[in-house]
């Protein structure tokens, strides 16, 4: 029993979702099935006996639920933020009290996957606020446009006025109870639909452009258990030159089926009467090709579902180098493009209950699916802290890390500079006007156009010797000019102007190092000298 509006709403026994529908006076979706092999199957009973159309469905049924749904507001500047306590919000977090978010989501996606569509009602308060949600089975449905201006009778009991042309939807539940039926407005009905060409009311169920593809694959495998079934070898035709009477023929016919039919008659020895001779008569495995045309089977299978064949575990082709990438895929290239589907159904069809300006809508967050793996997130996430694009709480979130004191500001490395300043700071430049004059240390007269630069350029021995001090320090504020510069054959100021630069430019005695060797007039000192 459920309330709707403050109405008491009876339904058959097995509720809203009618899994086992049963065929009344035709009023069923038509495509609710294929025809195969001297039988009818219905999508569900092909859910159930086709192994490749069981492990699809339930693995893009599965990766749907998995993905949390949140929901969003825009605001008038263009920018968004989270809605978490909001009634749609709340109605997306627990869509009612019988079946929780990842279940709803679940059985939505695996039914639509299956059938072509999956169907929602909204369940209201007693003010007409959708308070639930609730799935129906398609199967259940029948989906009609209004020829005239009438009156109907809602599922909360409250009659509904509908125009000619309106969509009426059509609940019967079943040759049980097939004199209850129950008609929704498009208003109280959210229907997710795959696009089928032949009309906008009822979405086409991936499992027809399969209709040959499940045929085959159902022949083939009640042929090999009708092989295994009848003693898993060849069946014989017995051959003799005599003319037998009928009553010969049924004799040897039931004495050769009672001993060697079967798998328990494997391997039996066979006595043949009346100069009769067993002939092989049936195909084998290999002239039907079985297992290519299985594997054939099952790479159409993923194909009509895009479901890259490594994630149902097909790894004939998966290699070390893609495997990681084709996991991926199935989220990016096969998911995506179903959950902007959901998504604008829900923008459509829901979310105008709760915010008719359009501003609210749901989103599946993909993003932790998508992510790497942690040893590749790590540098990533130094590289987008260094360049100021998220801040450090920011990256302990999405790694469901507590925030830390300090954590809300935004960093930049200020190691990148203009090139201008480096100029400007004295840094050599390749050029027929050769590098430009160093930064004079404090205190100190620039040397102008005429200055005298004889003996300012370090020597090899130079070179080696300061290295070789330079071993010792480890900061550039701690360097002793007269200690480091002592017994130098170029002149000691120039030494000086370019540890100014270093410290100007908040580099470490490496980078000095590299600094003073480019200062060397012959054999430039490398930096492991």
């Amino acid at each position: 029993m459920l309330l709707s509006a403050g109405t008491p709403v009876a339904w058959n026994a097995d509720g809203l979702a009618d899994f086992h529908p049963v065929r009344a006076n035709q009023t069923y979706y038509a495509s609710s099935g294929l025809s195969l092999t001297g039988m009818f199957a219905a999508y569900a009973e092909l859910y159930k006996v086709q192994p490749w159309v069981y492990t699809l469905v339930t693995k893009l049924g599965r990766s749907t639920s998995r993905i949390p749904v949140k929901n969003y507001r825009r605001l008038a500047d263009g920018s968004r933020v989270d809605d978490r306590e909001s009634p749609y919000a709340d109605l997306l977090r627990r869509p009612s009290p019988r079946m929780g978010a990842k279940r709803l989501w679940l059985w939505t996606a695996a039914t639509r996957e299956l059938y072509g569509e999956a169907i929602w009602i909204k369940l209201r308060d007693d003010k007409g606020r959708v308070r639930e949600v609730h799935p129906i089975h398609p199967t259940n449905i029948i989906v009609r446009r209004a020829d005239v201006d009438r009156e109907i009778i809602g599922f909360d009991g409250k009659r509904r006025q509908v125009s000619a042309g309106d969509t009426v939807y059509i609940y019967a539940p079943g040759s049980r109870v097939a004199n209850v039926v129950v008609e929704f407005t498009s208003e109280d009905v959210v229907h997710f639909s795959n696009y089928n060409p032949e009309t906008l009311m009822r979405g086409l169920s991936p499992c027809e452009p399969l209709r040959q593809t499940l045929l085959s694959e159902d022949a083939a495998r009640r042929g090999q258990a009708a092989l295994w079934r009848n003693g898993a070898r060849p069946s014989v035709a017995l051959s003799t030159d005599q003319t037998m009477t009928q009553g010969a023929i049924d004799r040897l016919s039931a004495q050769w089926d009672g001993a060697h039919a079967g798998i328990d008659s494997w391997g039996k020895t066979a006595i043949l009467e009346q100069g009769l001779k067993p002939v092989a008569m049936q195909i084998t495995p290999d002239d039907m090709q079985y297992i290519a045309g299985r594997q054939l089977n099952r790479d159409e299978c993923c194909a009509v579902w895009d479901v890259p064949p490594p994630a149902v575990h097909i790894l004939d082709r998966a290699t070390f180098s893609n495997i990681t990438e084709q996991m991926r895929s199935l989220y990016r290239d096969t998911m995506a493009p179903r959950f902007n589907d959901y998504e604008d159904t829900l923008a459509t069809q829901l979310a105008p209950d709760f915010d008719p300006s359009g501003d609210s809508y749901a989103e599946f967050l993909i993003d932790e699916v998508l992510r790497g793996a942690y040893e590749v997130r790590v540098p990533a996430n130094a590289q987008a802290i260094q360049t100021g694009q998220s801040t450090i709480n920011e990256i302990r979130r999405q790694e469901n890390k507590p925030d830390i004191e300090g954590g809300d500001e935004l960093f930049l490395n200020s190691a990148l500079l203009p090139l201008t300043t480096l100029l400007r700071a004295g840094e050599r430049w390749p050029g027929p006007e050769g590098p430009p004059a160093p930064v004079p240390a404090e205190g100190e007269q620039p040397a102008g156009d005429d200055a005298d630069t004889t003996g300012k350029a370090l020597t090899e021995r130079d070179g080696r010797t300061l290295a070789g001090r330079l071993s010792r320090v480890t900061d550039l504020r701690s360097i002793d000019l007269a200690a480091l510069t002592r017994g130098l054959d170029g002149d000691p100021s120039h030494v000086a102007a370019v540890i100014q630069t270093s410290l100007a430019l908040g580099e470490d005695v490496k980078a000095l190092r590299r600094r003073l060797a480019g200062q060397i007039a012959l054999n430039p000192l490398q930096e492991d000298s």
